[in-house]
């Protein structure tokens, strides 16, 4: 999926977690999010959660409560 922006920039959400440096911010792009983030290590971190998150089908996981 890409996502295209009235200012001109296009970002291709499909393929794996990564971090994406543009001109207004730092984002977590992949398997079809488009997060911002603060910082490099706020993008590690979510990634890493969202890979916990990811658990095969039928077991149980653990959300961090709000």
């Amino acid at each position: 999926m890409t996502l295209h922006f009235s200012d001109g920039v296009s970002i291709d959400t499909s393929g794996p977690l990564r971090m994406l440096l543009l001109e207004d911010g730092l984002y977590v792009v992949g398997q079809g999010m488009l997060i911002p983030v603060n910082t490099q290590q706020e993008a590690e971190d979510e990634i890493a959660r969202l890979k916990r998150a990811r658990t095969p089908a039928g077991e149980y996981i653990e959300f961090e409560e709000l």
